[in-house]
């Protein structure tokens, strides 16, 4: 916590000196506010609060209990995934890293989606373990954020919710949950099959919302013809995460920071990763809940991601910043349950 708090300081005393804050001073000053969408649209909930805290607490104080909530989403998950301290100690030293610390840790909408992803994860995990059925009302209120700030990310966590009750409602052996997730990819394939027109549309007009972005836009290379969305999703995928490419490090070495920090944090889940890999196949069994858990993850969230930061580095980190916590602490507490962890069964189940 104590990080945590150096970055509130060197978010607004020192980053802000070379970027722009996004949208933080604005929210702050309470500028956005559309009285008539107070409770339904992101940006003005944003002013409202940010603006109200400001001026009860001053901006260090406003922006301090955004970082507190961001960070109460963050040991929420971790207290709820009942990890041993090692794992505990390993996720919150990658979640140390500037970026992440920076955009969670000021008044920002990747403060409140760290909040409500690390509070929904919380209450899969609960799921998972069958602690409970229903959400609490923190966990209601995550809910509602999600619909207010990032509706597209309940691709992927309606899915896992499905899937987890699904699972468990039929009491699926392996078999079965393998089917499950084959049936939920096939809806995937179906939903995007079927509104494939109006996403190729969408995908022709994003590019000019781009264009004057601080002059760190990439040319559109990626959505040139039809179909382009779908085509080079994988790529896109890849590099919305990634933010800054080598080559676009050495055009801009102050890139390097976020190039760098993307590399730890790929190789950091990458490990877990191939260990959930190498244990599998040295003993000849796939766990596939687990396997279901991260597939599902991974491919939606990254797909849905992707359309906001290929076609330009900053805003991928930045808007990285709101499932990171989320998908690297299901990376770990899969790996770790799949080891046995917590009495868990090695099992393909």
């Amino acid at each position: 916590m104590v990080i945590r708090f150096f970055y509130v300081f060197f978010a607004l005393e020192v980053y802000s000196k070379f970027t722009r804050l996004g949208d933080t001073f604005g929210y702050l000053s309470g500028g956005k506010i559309n009285a008539g969408l107070i409770l339904f649209e992101s940006t003005t909930l944003m002013s409202l609060i940010a603006s109200s805290f400001s001026k009860v607490l001053g901006v260090y104080g406003a922006n301090i209990i955004f970082m507190l909530f961001a960070s109460y989403g963050i040991f929420y998950a971790l207290k709820k995934s009942r990890l041993p301290q090692k794992y505990y100690v390993a996720v919150l030293l990658v979640l140390c890293t500037p970026s992440f610390s920076v955009w969670t840790s000021i008044a920002s909408k990747e403060a409140v989606g760290c909040f409500f992803m690390g509070v929904i994860l919380g209450f899969m995990f609960d799921l998972n373990e069958d602690r409970k059925r229903m959400p609490n009302m923190i966990e209601w209120f995550a809910f509602y954020l999600l619909i207010v700030f990032k509706p597209q990310y309940l691709s992927a966590i309606l899915p896992l919710i499905c899937f987890i009750k699904f699972s468990k409602w039929l009491n699926f052996k392996a078999y079965g949950k393998g089917f499950l997730l084959v049936s939920v990819f096939v809806c995937f394939v179906v939903f995007l099959y079927s509104f494939r027109t109006e996403i190729n549309e969408v995908s022709f007009v994003l590019p000019a919302h781009f264009n004057a972005d601080a002059g760190s836009t990439r040319e559109n290379t990626v959505w040139v013809e039809q179909n382009d969305v779908f085509r080079n999703a994988p790529y896109g995928m890849f590099i919305s995460f990634l933010g800054p490419t080598w080559q676009e490090v050495l055009q801009k070495p102050v890139q390097g920071i976020a190039f760098f920090e993307s590399i730890f944090i790929m190789t950091f889940m990458s490990y877990f990763l191939l260990k959930m890999l190498l244990y599998s196949l040295t003993r000849l069994r796939i766990n596939i809940k687990y396997l279901s858990y991260l597939s599902i993850s991974y491919i939606f969230i990254l797909f849905v991601h992707y359309p906001f930061g290929v076609l330009n580095p900053g805003s991928a980190i930045r808007y990285r910043e709101n499932f990171l916590a989320f998908l690297i602490i299901l990376t770990v507490y899969s790996y770790y349950k799949i080891k046995g962890g917590n009495n868990e069964k090695s099992h393909p189940y």
